[in-house]
């Protein structure tokens, strides 16, 4: 560390601290000044010389240099214009991508559409059809995809760093791969370091899409391409994942006064933000109260108020991500030949594991005979038409956790973002809702042109689903996964047309079969063919 790089304010404070000055004077030059702050700090502590005073002034010294990351300069939150258009390519494959699942029947098979852009090994084209052949269980396409861009993904680019659907593709693969990696013994020699550098690029690369500059971001863009706000949300999702999942390896790397779960509770209200911005959730959102339920877990003799962790954690996540960047520009993530082929061999062998079959309900017999006998032969979806292309670009029904997650932000109405936050309430916000009854109460009064799918009775059985005897926003309601919870459904009142709302059966109307995460098209009767109401 050099002092001559610190401006004069830093300098004042940096000899306030008793030694501070020669120990940056002895690290090295590429180190960032808030790691040697951290480790200064943690020095002086072990050594049980740390007090109040010099804890303030370090961390003064902390808030300042955040505040140069933040500045429009800082190579976190700003782009050369040079590299930052979109390629005509990119633009190209989201036009034939378009016209495959909104045209399908008149398109090229997706095979088609697969080998004609295969050979570029652009890292957001394979990022999205990776995406796509996942929900349709393509293992052997998704495998050919990751193996031909592996390495682009860890080295260094100018051009990448900013071009903003290569940084969100990077972003969305590394984290893929840290998923393969979660019972894996991280002192293992090679994995260890694979998933260490995985874990690095992730992080940086998803704040990199979070921190994207706003006047480059067409926040409120309704086509596909990133970076929106819907892009920033799944990518605050994925942060929070990837540093819960992964918090051993990230104990050393957090800004000393930070924690892992600090920084979490700073996403998830930083997620909330961005929500309730888009109308996309109320001010209960389940972001908001995920970060007010993770805040009251910590020790509350250890943490900052509540509004501080939030502001501070941002700053620190930055920070984080900044350390990060200049190992990153040094290509210190690259990987070797020995651990591409690891790491290569790795995801071969987990997308084999992932050819197995659904785990289906122990007492799928007796669910599948209740409906049968009761003349019961499809579940009902209804939603706008204006979701269709995101539906059909997903390849199924997604839950409202995971269109965010996906960076899809679903056309909905005011009643509906209210139901959203009675979700979040019961912890459903990760179930896409199917009725029994074909007319729902909910659609009578919509505006807007609406849809209706067709689901096949068989998600019933898929072993995370679950049944409620009204709609599960009723504070009263009842849900549970087995036959016994299915059985307290009111079948007279989903099979009627009850109008009268004071009619006690009415409620019973809006049961609700409630399926995990993700409705594959394979299950959906008319998923080319909707029925307008």
């Amino acid at each position: 560390m050099k002092l001559k790089d610190l401006d004069y304010l830093e300098l004042i404070h940096v000899y306030k601290v008793t030694g501070l000055a020669e120990f940056l004077s002895s690290r090295p030059d590429t180190e960032d000044f808030g790691e040697s702050l951290d480790l200064y700090r943690k020095q002086l502590k072990n050594d049980d010389k740390l007090d109040e005073d010099t804890d303030k002034t370090i961390r003064g010294l902390h808030l300042r240099h955040n505040s140069k990351i933040i500045r429009d300069d800082s190579p976190i939150c700003s782009i050369n214009p040079h590299y930052s258009d979109s390629s005509s390519l990119i633009e190209k494959f989201d036009s034939d991508f378009s016209k495959y699942y909104s045209e399908a029947t008149l398109y090229p098979p997706l095979d088609y559409l697969v080998s004609k852009y295969v050979d570029a090994q652009n890292v957001y084209i394979n990022m999205q059809l990776i995406d796509y052949l996942s929900n349709k269980n393509d293992w052997d396409s998704v495998y050919m995809l990751f193996h031909q861009i592996l390495d682009k993904l860890f080295e260094y680019s100018i051009p990448a760093w900013n071009q903003k659907e290569t940084c969100f593709g990077i972003a969305m693969l590394s984290s893929n791969i840290l998923s393969f990696f979660e019972n894996i013994d991280f002192k293992d020699e090679v994995y260890g370091n694979i998933v260490e550098k995985t874990i690095c690029i992730a992080y940086l690369f998803l704040t990199r899409v979070i921190c994207w500059p706003e006047n480059h971001s067409e926040t409120y863009r309704v086509d596909f391409l990133p970076i929106t706000f819907a892009h920033r949300i799944c990518a605050l999702l994925k942060r929070i994942d990837v540093i819960d999942k992964f918090r051993d390896l990230f104990a050393d790397s957090i800004p000393d006064l930070s924690t892992v779960d600090t920084l979490i509770v700073s996403d998830y209200y930083f997620a909330h933000e961005l929500s309730f911005a888009l109308k996309e959730q109320g001010r209960k959102s389940e972001f908001k109260r995920d970060a007010w339920n993770k805040y009251h877990t910590l020790d509350r003799t250890k943490v900052r108020p509540y509004s501080t962790c939030i502001s501070d954690g941002k700053k620190d996540s930055l920070e984080l991500a900044y350390r990060f960047y200049l190992k990153h520009i040094r290509d210190e993530y690259k990987l070797s030949d020995e651990q591409f082929m690891a790491l290569d061999d790795r995801i071969a062998k987990v997308l084999l594991k992932k050819q197995t079959k659904t785990r289906y309900k122990e007492d799928s017999e007796l669910i599948l005979d209740f409906f049968h006998q009761n003349g019961i032969e499809c579940f009902y979806h209804f939603t706008e038409k204006e979701n269709l292309d995101s539906i059909r670009r997903a390849g199924g029904l997604f839950s409202q956790h995971g269109c965010l997650e996906h960076s899809i932000i679903p056309k909905t109405t005011g009643e509906m973002r209210y139901l959203r936050e009675k979700d979040a309430g019961f912890f459903l916000e990760d179930y896409v809702r199917l009725s029994i009854c074909e007319r729902h109460p909910l659609i009578e009064g919509r505006t807007g042109d609406l849809v209706l799918f067709k689901v096949k009775v068989d998600v019933a059985v898929i072993d995370s689903t679950l049944f409620s005897d009204r709609d599960a926003a009723d504070d009263d309601h009842q849900h549970g996964p087995n036959f016994e919870d299915l059985k307290k459904i009111h079948l007279n009142a989903v099979k009627s047309q009850i109008s009268n709302k004071n009619d006690p059966e009415y409620i019973f109307m809006q049961a609700e079969i409630m399926v995990k995460s993700f409705i594959p098209q394979k299950y959906i009767i008319n998923f080319d063919n909707p029925i307008s109401l």
